[in-house]
Parts: structure tokens; sequence; C-alpha cells
């Protein structure tokens, strides 16, 4: 936590509290529907929900751990850790953790775009998965998820896309 949490300066402060907010991706969210609707044409009209279903699928099911672990944020923790937490001055820092929601949203998206557009961009993962790695990783950077909080977030996010994707294959895209 210590080594992930520690690289800071002034330029990666700026860049990840913008990777983190949740608002800066609207437009990639939005080429990733376009894409979606480009190559799969009026049969997107199921993926697109689909997509969102997933996101609050992976969402609430972080809210729901985080309500229920009640585990604290490093940020929450300061005075434990030795040395203690680095984050950015007014950043939010709200009371629990376990796991990170935008760890899990971020990768349950990219996956499940992935797999959605695999035949069409076969290289679209090389974007998408790092993407969301970063989007993880900025999470421990600002003080606000331990490392096992966002690991925990990718794997919840990769299983609700794979098994979301599973069945979107056998009951819908195999029609096509």
């Amino acid at each position: 936590m210590q080594f992930l949490n520690g690289i800071h300066n002034e330029t990666f402060d700026f860049l990840m509290y913008w990777i983190s907010y949740k608002f800066t991706w609207i437009p990639l969210y939005a080429l990733l529907i376009f894409l979606v609707i480009r190559y799969y044409k009026k049969k997107s009209w199921i993926l697109i929900p689909v997509i969102f279903a997933s996101v609050a699928i992976t969402d609430q099911g972080a809210n729901f751990f985080k309500h229920n672990v009640q585990r604290p944020r490093p940020c929450r923790e300061e005075a434990q850790l030795s040395p203690p937490v680095r984050t950015l001055p007014d950043y939010h820092c709200s009371r629990y953790g376990y796991f990170s929601g935008h760890a899990a949203n971020s990768m349950g998206a990219a996956m499940l775009i992935t797999l959605m557009l695999l035949p069409f961009l076969p290289k679209i993962g090389y974007f998408l998965i790092p993407w969301a790695l970063l989007n993880g990783y900025s999470r421990i950077y600002l003080g606000v998820h331990y490392p096992l909080d966002v690991i925990s977030g990718w794997v919840f996010g990769l299983l609700i896309a794979r098994l979301v994707f599973r069945v979107l294959d056998r009951f819908y895209l195999k029609k096509l």
C-alpha cells in the first residue's frame, strides 16, 4: 500500500484525480455505445441495456459488500497506518471501502464490451483492460482503497462480465 500510494507528484495528483472522476469518462462511454450500435445495428437495442444492467450489478454488489463488511478506507485510518497514507487535500473519503466500486465497474464494463466487440475489433481489449486497471490503481493512489479492495473489485467485475456475456451469448448473440 505504501509503495503504490507513495508515488506522488503534482502531475500524477492531477491525472489520478481526473482518472478517478467518473464523469471524465462520459466521452469514452459514448464512443463504446456508438461502437456497439455501429456493429450490432438494430440488435444493439438489447445489448446497451445489458451493459447498463451489468454496471448496475457490479455497482450495487460493491455497495452491498461495503455496507456489510464495513472495512474502513485507508484515508479513514491514517492515524493507524505508519507511515500514513497520502491523500489529496479536500478529496472526498467516505467511510467504507471493501471492495472498490470504481474497479468493479470499470473492469466489468471493459471486459463485457471487449467480449461484445471482439469479433469486430479484436484489439479493443488492449485499450479497455489497461484503462480499467489504471482506473483501479487511481483509487490506491488517492488513498481511498487498499490494494485488496481494488483487486477484489477487478475480480468481481470480471466475474459479472463473464457471467452476463455467457448468458447473453447463449440466449441472444448466437441467434444473430
